[in-house]
């Protein structure tokens, strides 16, 4: 069974929920299977983790807790831009300032300063205030508020109508996007020189190609072969010759013969 053990007048007991003064030095941090009841205030700086829920009597400074359930907090909570609640379920409490808050149901409470909220379905801010002032609110179903935003001061931004979380998943995937496409346009110039290498090569590969096949052909084949492909004298085929006719310095008077009574190697 698992739980919070305490002895009792010498008797053990196994509890789901674990609970505690105030969550400060004296107590450390919090990772809880069940549940976390807080009868005091939460410090700045700590965490509470909990599978069950997290219930909260006094206010939240700068915390981070997170709930598989829900997060009440009866006097609310005081981020100090840098304290952070998510729950699987829903989140309830007095105010929310300087704080980012993200529920898997419903965020309740009685105002909205400077925070980053986001529900799953609906934000209702209601009560004697009522107001949303600064920050970033977002619900996939509904928003109600008796007053939002300000005259003077920071702006207000409202979502209403998408999946919060679905949302993010696609701005993420559209800057993903965006980087695979820049790294693309990026590899582009060395594709297109690493293809251009490749033609050269092949021609090269070509040219050797030619040579190696002639000079693996018997000697008289290949005087045959060069003289077809390179234009040399028709006559004495190796004799020093003019680039641009098929003879050598002889031209047409050429009567040079060379006779082998077997073969004629190249050599290396």
């Amino acid at each position: 069974m698992d739980g919070h053990v305490s002895l009792v007048e010498g008797k053990v007991f196994v509890s789901d929920v674990y609970e505690v003064e105030n969550v400060d030095l004296s107590t450390g941090n919090i990772d809880f299977e069940g549940s976390v009841q807080v009868n005091g205030n939460v410090s700045s700086n700590f965490v509470i983790r909990a599978g069950g829920n997290v219930i909260i009597s006094g206010v939240v400074e700068g915390a981070y807790i997170e709930a598989g359930g829900n997060i009440i907090i009866a006097r609310g909570m005081n981020g100090m831009a840098k304290g952070t609640l998510k729950a699987g379920g829903n989140i309830v409490a007095k105010f929310l300032e300087n704080a980012t808050a993200s529920a898997g149901g419903y965020v309740s409470t009685e105002s909205i300063l400077h925070s980053n909220v986001i529900a799953a379905t609906e934000i209702q801010v209601t009560g004697k205030r009522g107001f949303i002032t600064g920050g970033h609110v977002r619900a996939g179903q509904k928003i109600e508020v008796k007053t939002l935003g300000a005259m003077l001061g920071a702006p207000t931004v409202v979502e209403v109508g998408v999946d919060p979380e679905k949302k993010a998943e696609y701005m993420k995937m559209q800057k993903e996007v965006s980087e695979i496409v820049k790294n693309i346009r990026s590899l582009q110039p060395i594709l297109a020189n690493f293809a251009e290498k490749r033609a050269r090569e092949s021609v090269l590969h070509r040219i050797r190609s030619t040579i190696s096949e002639t000079l693996q052909l018997p000697w008289r084949h290949s005087i045959r072969v060069w003289r077809k492909r390179t234009g040399v004298c028709r006559n004495c085929s190796w004799s020093s010759i003019r680039r641009s006719g098929p003879w050598c310095r002889y031209g047409e008077k050429c009567t040079r013969v060379l006779r082998s009574s077997s073969e004629i190697l190249p050599g290396r």
